[in-house]
């Protein structure tokens, strides 16, 4: 046998290379025991609590999220106010579940209904209230994700 096939069975170098790997796996698993068994160690940098308190704030600062809404009403004019806020209260009656909004972007009263992530929900309710209301259409808008539907 020549020395070249020698050094390919063994080599010491090679063999060394390899047992480092398991030594460190055996050295991690060693230093695991030794803490409290079943309690997890979790490692992170103390900015990540302070991104999750600021969220947090944002949140309760700004309780709306793009989504969807049944416009029942919209009108300007003289008396629209008074219907406005007449249509608001007949769908409360009828609807009380569901919120109502009224509001005024010069010069239209609006009446807007329920609040629903999805077009979808909103037009499923839609076909609820056309009775109704029959000249209501869904509309995207800001809604409170607490009163989510």
């Amino acid at each position: 046998m020549n020395s070249n096939q020698t050094s390919a069975r063994y080599n010491p170098l090679k063999q060394a290379l390899l047992l480092i790997p398991v030594a460190l796996l055996l050295l991690n698993t060693n230093l695991a025991a030794q803490s409290n068994p079943g309690e997890p160690i979790i490692k992170q940098d103390p900015r990540i609590d302070t991104l999750v308190a600021r969220h947090i704030a944002h949140n309760k600062a700004n309780p709306t999220l793009e989504g969807w809404r049944v416009q029942i009403y919209f009108e300007s004019g003289n008396n629209s106010k008074t219907l406005a806020t007449n249509a608001r209260e007949r769908f409360i009656e009828l609807f009380p579940d569901h919120g109502a909004y009224l509001s005024f972007n010069e010069p239209y009263y609006k009446v807007r209904v329920g609040d629903f992530r999805t077009r979808m929900d909103a037009e499923g309710f839609r076909q609820m209230v056309i009775t109704e209301f029959p000249n209501s259409y869904v509309v995207p808008d800001k809604v409170l994700y607490n009163r989510l539907k």
